[in-house]
């Protein structure tokens, strides 16, 4: 259904929303720059920037905007971590061929009585490796929450974008020191 995409002249050239064959119009502008801006719920935002000289109707704007689905999916490996150790935990995720990412954010519950100890890292099925702990918070206990929403990330989750979502995504926490043992309980991921 092509019908009901906002479509937006910016700078303030207006709105409207396309028919059932997804054309629009945005009458009255005047001669300038513009980008012109489509988006529409569960989709993707899409735009491309036009100059109209004075009197100027341009027509054959065409954007095109593909489905966006979240998937959220959650593992309790209750893996214990020991000093000096690292464990891992796979998620085989599949959404089916040529879906690529768009943002990823990850929930974790580490107990630890010594976050200081510990790197966490995620590991995306081509390689890419997302810092989200760096032995910081010295003797604070567990960790627990949603990076990048509730804890700040040690490195950029920024990087998988684009990569493919199908395959295995793997969490891994390494203790780097000796005197504090942990557990981690559970780990999620939410991928648009």
């Amino acid at each position: 259904d092509d019908s009901g995409v906002l479509v937006e002249a910016i700078p303030n050239g207006g709105t409207t929303y396309t028919d059932a064959g997804g054309n629009y119009s945005l009458p009255g502008l005047y001669a300038g720059s513009y980008t012109i801006r489509a988006s529409k719920a569960a989709w993707s935002i899409a735009s491309t920037p036009v100059t109209l000289a004075e009197g100027q109707q341009l027509t054959g704007v065409n954007l095109t905007l593909t489905s966006v689905s979240e998937l959220n999916q959650c593992l309790q490996p209750g893996l214990q971590i020991v000093d000096y150790g690292t464990v891992n935990s796979v998620m085989p995720l599949s959404m089916g061929a040529g879906v690529t990412v768009t943002s990823v954010e990850v929930f974790v519950d580490i107990t630890h009585t010594y976050q200081g100890d510990l790197t966490v890292d995620l590991l995306s099925p081509s390689g890419t490796t997302g810092r989200l702990h760096n032995k910081t918070g010295s003797g604070t206990d567990n960790i627990y929450g949603w990076y990048p929403d509730t804890l700040t990330p040690a490195g950029d989750l920024g990087l998988f974008a684009g990569q493919v979502l199908d395959g295995n995504w793997t969490l891994t926490v390494a203790d780097a020191a000796s005197g504090d043992v942990g557990t981690l309980n559970e780990w999620c991921l939410k991928i648009v």
